[in-house]
């Protein structure tokens, strides 16, 4: 698929971990990226914090331009071919 589209870095989730081969990828030049991401804190209308819910529940706590800003902070890339950290 990367070959096919002109690509030379494949990027998967975290999830992703458990079937990902790596030394293929390296095997045929490309480098990979897992693409993570931690849940930030945010106000939530019951009392505590429930992580990892739908973004729907950000926009309707937090609204759209505060969840833009907490979203990309919370996104971050491993080292090329490397495990997560």
């Amino acid at each position: 698929m990367c070959k096919a589209v002109g690509a030379d870095t494949y990027l998967s989730n975290e999830g992703s971990k458990a079937y990902v081969d790596i030394n293929f990828l390296n095997s045929q030049k490309f480098n990979h990226l897992y693409c993570g991401y931690k849940s930030p804190i945010y106000t939530q209308t019951k009392v505590g914090f429930e992580p990892n819910l739908s973004v729907l529940d950000m926009l309707f706590n937090i609204g759209a331009k505060q969840s833009r800003v907490l979203i990309d902070d919370g996104i971050y890339f491993s080292q090329i071919n490397k495990e997560l950290e």
